[in-house]
């Protein structure tokens, strides 16, 4: 049976009721007229969390980034619902799944079907900025949707990349730029729109690419952390990753001296994260796109807004990507679209829980035919990991207690623990699969509150409350 996308009053449900209307949420009438804050969201691709500091890296690769946790909140397990850039976004985006969603492979794109987040902000009398940089967030990708104006901040440009709503900056790189950096680019573009002076409230998206291969940061940074000897590819490598990390992390704190500057910094809601991570032969794999262990999956995510959100906070509890999109919106007080999968984090940000009740993390990984690394998909909860190989229903199972690192593997017949875990795993699996139909595009059909089988099935697995 092919459920309807559109989850109508799902969203609700899912986050207790009513998340998004302006007093219901904190359970009173504010005492004095509500100010929407502006929204800058990060997303530098290609960044593993366990490389920050704030993270707890020995490497002093993020001083900006973890005095910006350090003023805000800190999800410690945070994880993006894919190892590869277009369909994590768009779950970003869209707050829903990619078997649902449908934009899971190079050839995909975000569908005009799917309320997006700057567009509901738009819709809320929000100016909507974006700056992106690589490929797969292109506005021929579905990006450009809820935008006024989006910058492509490549270095340079591809035929075919002049589109509607696309500015393009065409330059030779610096002397201290590579192919595909992003960071003058975006620097400067952000400034020039600050100094119009901006409309306010605004929501600003920024796509930093400088992690992402080739690992080629520019000076000092390209020479910041120990290569070895030179024996070992990975050392080298990881030297390289963190000194785009650090060269990130500088841009990062000019972008947070401009919104100073501009006298915007404290009315904005920062939220920084990441698509994905990357493997440096944790499993024996380099890159991402290939696995769905930790090292592709977990991503930092960190949020700050004063008056809202309580400084120094680190929350232990595990969330998802598409928890953003709710979060922000129950923020600035708007109601969700109901078509949204995630759940509001606020109540941890702003005190009121120390612990999130979320439904396990669903991770996929789809694959071309004819490559190397086969289809994957995953469920997370804070204790356990299954991992499937979908072309040959091969089923891993993690204790993540015992096993951080997802060396021991086991079948699950091997435990009763992982035999469990496996019921929940085909659970949750057979309801995501009812949502979509087998491309992932949901079909057009009725709303599931009308269904009381598959209602029931949403409450039992935590998405309904």
């Amino acid at each position: 049976m092919v459920v309807c996308l559109c989850l109508l009053a799902l969203v609700y449900a899912i986050s207790g009721g009513g998340q998004g209307r302006e007093t219901e949420s904190r359970g009173e009438a504010p005492s004095a007229p509500f100010r929407q804050p502006n929204v800058l969201l990060i997303s530098i691709d290609t960044l593993r969390a366990d490389h920050l500091g704030c993270y707890g890296y020995a490497r002093d690769t993020s001083p900006h980034i973890d005095t910006l946790a350090r003023e805000g909140a800190l999800f410690r397990w945070a994880i993006a619902s894919g190892s590869r850039t277009l369909p994590s976004h768009v779950a970003l985006f869209t707050s829903v799944y990619a078997p649902i969603h449908g934009a899971d492979l190079p050839n995909k794109r975000l569908e005009n079907r799917l309320p997006v987040l700057p567009g509901v902000l738009k819709d809320a009398g929000y100016a909507t900025l974006g700056f992106y940089s690589g490929h797969f967030l292109r506005p021929q990708d579905g990006f450009a949707r809820g935008f006024d104006h989006y910058y492509n901040c490549s270095t340079y440009v591809k035929p075919g990349d002049e589109v509607v709503h696309d500015v393009i900056f065409n330059r030779t790189p610096g002397p201290d730029e590579v192919p595909g950096s992003t960071n003058p680019l975006i620097l400067g573009s952000l400034e020039s729109w600050l100094e119009k002076p901006p409309q306010e409230p605004f929501f600003a998206f920024v796509h930093i690419w400088d992690v992402h291969m080739p690992y080629a940061p520019p000076s000092p940074y390209d020479k910041m952390f120990p290569q070895g000897d030179g024996l070992d590819p990975y050392e080298r490598a990881i030297a390289l990753y963190d000194g785009g990390i650090r060269a990130t992390d500088e841009m990062i704190g000019d972008v947070l001296e401009l919104l100073r500057n501009h006298g915007v910094l404290d009315r904005t809601l920062i939220i920084l994260t990441s698509d994905h991570g990357e493997e440096f032969s944790d499993h024996g794999q380099m890159g991402h796109a290939k696995t769905l262990f930790d090292e592709s999956i977990r991503v930092p995510l960190v949020m700050r807004l004063p008056g809202v959100i309580r400084p120094g906070l680190k929350i232990e509890s595990q969330v998802r990507l598409i928890d953003v999109f709710p979060t922000v919106l129950e923020i600035v007080r708007r109601p969700p679209p109901s078509s949204i999968f995630g759940v509001s984090l606020l109540p941890a940000l702003d005190g009121r829980k120390k612990d999130i009740d979320l439904p396990p993390a669903y991770s996929s990984l789809r694959t071309l035919p004819g490559r190397d690394n086969p289809p994957l998909r995953s469920l997370r909860t804070s204790r356990w990991k299954i991992i499937e190989r979908q072309d040959t229903k091969e089923i891993t199972f993690y204790d993540l207690t015992a096993d951080p690192k997802e060396q021991a593997g086991v079948a699950p017949r091997e435990s009763a623990r992982a035999r469990e875990a496996l019921a929940v795993f085909r659970e949750h699996i057979k309801l995501l699969d009812d949502l979509g139909d087998t491309e992932g595009v949901a079909a057009e059909t009725e709303a599931p509150e009308k269904d009381p089988e598959l209602m029931e099935r949403l409450r039992s697995l935590g998405y309904v409350k």
